[in-house]
């Protein structure tokens, strides 16, 4: 690791794993920036949480399993982008 990227992970609030050390997770140009869809502060730090810490393997098989669900269901996600879950959809 060179001596920029070094100071990068020293500077790095998630420097508990090696993530950022290979990839900017905030900031300008960052991971966060790129994918952000939240529309509220809670969304946003919710995302950052996720993003600041790793899940364990059940709930990533979780995540997996909901982002299956819905990869091919296009009208139920256009229903959650604007906030009007489908009937189908329990919480």
């Amino acid at each position: 690791m060179g001596p920029a990227a070094r100071r990068r992970a020293n500077a790095s609030p998630t420097r508990r794993t090696p993530a950022p050390i290979d990839l900017d997770l905030f900031g300008r140009g960052s991971l966060f920036e790129r994918v952000c869809l939240a529309r509220s502060g809670e969304g946003e730090e919710g995302l950052a949480a996720w993003l600041s810490s790793p899940a364990d393997p059940e709930e990533v098989r979780a995540r997996q399993a909901a982002v299956a669900e819905l990869r091919d269901a296009i009208d139920d996600r256009e229903q959650i982008a604007l906030l009007e879950p489908p009937a189908s959809l329990t919480w």
